[in-house]
């Protein structure tokens, strides 16, 4: 007796909790740094960020967290490296906008 060849699996997507609609749409790509965004104000709205987190020359308070988390090797996939790319576009922006990046 010959055995049965073995089913193939089928490999099936994530797509989290938007789905595979999310998948189509592009919005895992944009969402995540919408999120980011949104946790970005709310670490600027802590006591602790404002007394706290020392403010570098040139870079801001937000430079300064983004070099911390780059040295530290934190942020390098998901939400944390999100975050850290919003840092460090809203600290560029700030600097082209206004001539500063606040707290400095």
């Amino acid at each position: 007796m010959v055995p049965a060849p073995h089913k193939r699996r089928k490999h099936h997507s994530g797509g989290g909790i938007l789905g595979s609609v999310g998948a189509v749409a592009g919005w895992s790509d944009v969402l995540g740094p919408a999120m980011a965004g949104y946790g970005v104000a709310t670490l600027e709205a802590t006591d602790f960020y404002q007394n706290t987190v020392p403010s570098l020359p040139l870079v801001g308070k937000k430079g300064t967290v983004v070099l911390a988390m780059k040295f530290l090797g934190i942020g390098r996939t998901g939400f944390l490296r999100d975050v850290k790319i919003v840092l460090a576009a809203l600290a560029g922006y700030e600097l082209k906008k206004e001539g500063t990046i606040s707290g400095f």
